[in-house]
Parts: C-alpha cells; structure tokens; sequence
C-alpha cells in the first residue's frame, strides 16, 4: 500500500534532482509522509529530501525541507496520542518490538538486502560491459534513487530479521533503476548480436 507514495516521493527526487525547483522538494516530503504514515520503516528515505539540497549547497531548501517533514511528522503523531494515549505509539513499539524480538523471526546477515537487491534486480543486465561515460552518466542521473534505495537498505539492514516481503516497496524504484540497463541494451542490440556472434 506505502509502494505508490513511496514511488512519487522517488520521482518528486528525481525531478527535483535535475530541476532544483522547491515545489518538487516539498511534494516529494509530503509523498514520503504519506508513505511513512502506511508503513513507518519507509520514514527513513524522507533523508534523500534532506541529502540533496545539501549536495546542491541550498541552505534554504534544507531549512523548508526540515521544517515540513517535522510538521507532518508531528501531524502524523497526533492519532496516536489521541487513539492510544502516547504521541507516535505505533513507531515506538515496532523500533522497540523489532530491536528486542527480531531475532526470534531469523538472523541473516547485513549482506542480505544488498546482494538480494543486486541478483533479483541487476544482475540480469550485467550480461555485457557498459562504456564508462554511461556508468558515470548513470550514478550521476540516479543518485536520488540511489540514496532512497540506500537508506532503505541500511535502515532494514539494522534488524537481524529480513525478510524478501520488505523489498516489495522499493521494487518500483529498482524498475527505475534498471530501465537505463535495458534501455541501453536495446538500444545497441544490434551492435550487441554482432559482438555476441
């Protein structure tokens, strides 16, 4: 249910990447939210809409950024605090029930996600090398992508349980991420089924 917030807050990150426009930055904060309302662990990559206007040096994005996530986050503890007497009860009991009780669930290693995400969602293009100018343009057009799925990673990697299940709500911005793969692969399949030959 969080995966189609959590994809807009992507795009928000991506276009905001390129354009800089405060509009895109704010949207994405405010999809982030959302998704962070659906499925608490997904809070964590709101952090890209804090990391890339302090790669663009813009002071004043960080501050308006920062401001509107502490709003909605506040918004978002409020239910709580009326439903169940304690602001942000559910975030507290699953941080605490996870850390306490999630080795009861498995104990994998903090390798999982990283080398599941590589083999279920990349490695299928890495059939050929790439030009460097393409890797380079790649890391450089993603990198918002790049960090949300980074900041996933890390945050779900902290819990000894890991489970496939919780990939399923950055599978959309993996699909973003290997479509330049497919792209350029199609786009050369007629040089790539020579050099094959």
């Amino acid at each position: 249910v969080a995966a189609p917030w959590l994809t807009l807050a992507a795009v928000m990150a991506l276009r905001y990447d390129i354009s800089e426009k405060l509009s895109e930055l704010l949207w994405g904060i405010f999809f982030v939210s959302v998704a962070f309302i659906l499925r608490q662990q997904l809070g964590f990559c709101a952090l890209v809409f804090i990391i890339l206007p302090l790669l663009k040096k813009n002071m004043k994005h960080v501050l308006l950024a920062g401001a509107l996530g502490a709003f909605l986050f506040v918004l978002a503890g409020i239910p709580d605090l009326y439903i169940r007497g304690q602001f942000h009860y559910s975030l507290l009991n699953l941080t605490l029930y996870n850390y306490e009780h999630g080795s009861d669930y498995g104990n994998r290693s903090v390798f999982f996600y990283p080398i599941f995400i590589f083999i279920s969602a990349f490695i299928p293009f890495f059939i050929r090398k790439y030009p460097v100018f393409f890797i380079r343009d790649y890391l450089k057009n993603n990198r918002s992508l790049l960090i949300m799925v980074g900041l996933f990673v890390f945050l779900h990697s902290l819990f000894p349980q890991k489970w496939e299940r919780f990939i399923i709500s950055i599978i959309p911005i993996l699909i973003f991420l290997a479509f330049p793969f497919l792209y350029f692969l199609q786009k050369n399949f007629k040089q790539n089924r020579e050099n094959a030959l």
